[in-house]
């Protein structure tokens, strides 16, 4: 993205900067604010897009050029070393420590009569930060924990049978506890009459592979496998064994930038950054993360069952976690 402000700036004389780095180092300058003002104030809604057919020769050509300049001169340092720059009409840029931008620009809405989005896990505060606060008006179709357990047991006719393990953080497998996991399924296995399906971290998964308890699954797969996929659509038996780890930077630390908010693994009164199950990005952070990891749990459990066959639907699935 330095690279794309560097090669707007050659061709635009509006600004008084060479490149990249010299704007960065003079853009605060008093002698340039009136300038610099100038040309925000001419950039408009919709001219953040650069148009000129010369540029577009350019290898490190970007159509976003104009209003990633804009944010370069926004930027502000948060306490994390991430910057971010509000950049009028809902649009958010941020940069992380390692210089990968996100650019947020929210859909214009204004000759719509109406829009309604659906979704099944939402995250309400990251639909308030993409749309902005005053589109949203969230309407839950099933508003309490009930109603929900209801469609689940009456509609989709998904039996959860939770166990009584407590949070089990898998994603590294420094966690994995490959006995007490393979007791539980040598105990699904003869209770059901069948071998589950198993849905677990890649680091859980390949600890099975090496050991006897394979021969207590019929199949499994990890978190990070499962986007758009319906292998199990037809599974009437899963188990959901322990719980993934979002990568923090996408899940926790951009978005809480977007938000204009410095998120990072909090440390502990002798300065140590927590971890495992003292993990702890603050309030906010934690409520990301919560969000993100109990969202992937219920879209796996999801996963069970969804296609009618052989006269059956449904699925009876064990979860052990309590995320």
């Amino acid at each position: 993205m330095t690279r794309a402000v560097s090669n707007y700036l050659k061709s635009e004389d509006a600004l008084p900067f060479k490149n990249w780095k010299d704007l960065h180092r003079r853009h605060d300058n008093e002698e340039h604010e009136k300038v610099v003002s100038e040309w925000k104030e001419e950039l408009g809604f919709y001219s953040h897009r650069d148009t000129r057919v010369v540029l577009q020769q350019s290898p490190h050509f970007h159509a976003h050029a104009p209003l990633l300049t804009h944010a370069a001169i926004e930027f502000e340092l948060l306490e994390n070393e991430w910057e971010y720059a509000e950049l009028g009409s809902g649009r958010v840029a941020v940069r992380s420590p390692e210089d990968e931008w996100t650019v947020l620009i929210p859909p214009p809405f204004y000759a719509a009569e109406s829009v309604v989005a659906l979704d099944g896990t939402p995250t309400i505060s990251k639909w308030r930060m993409a749309l902005g606060e005053n589109w949203i008006e969230h309407e839950e179709v099933l508003e309490s924990d009930e109603e929900k357990r209801a469609y689940l047991q009456e509609v989709l006719e998904v039996e959860i049978k939770q166990t009584d393990a407590g949070a089990k953080p898998y994603q590294s497998g420094s966690h994995v506890n490959v006995d007490s996991d393979g007791a539980l399924l040598e105990k699904i296995h003869e209770e059901e009459g069948s071998r589950p399906a198993v849905i677990t971290s890649k680091q859980a998964k390949e600890r099975y592979e090496s050991t006897g308890i394979q021969e207590h699954i019929e199949v499994a797969e990890h978190y990070g496998n499962l986007k758009g996929s319906n292998k199990f659509a037809e599974t009437r038996l899963g188990v959901i064994i322990g719980s993934p780890h979002p990568p923090e930077g996408e899940a926790v630390i951009r978005w809480g930038a977007i938000d204009g908010r410095a998120v990072s693994r909090e440390e502990d009164k002798d300065g140590n950054v927590k971890k495992g199950m003292n993990l702890s990005f603050g309030g906010f952070g934690n409520a990301l993360f919560a969000d993100v990891v109990e969202k992937e749990v219920l879209q796996a459990v999801m996963r069970f069952g969804r296609t009618p066959s052989d006269g059956e639907k449904g699925a009876t699935v064990y979860v052990h976690t309590l995320d």
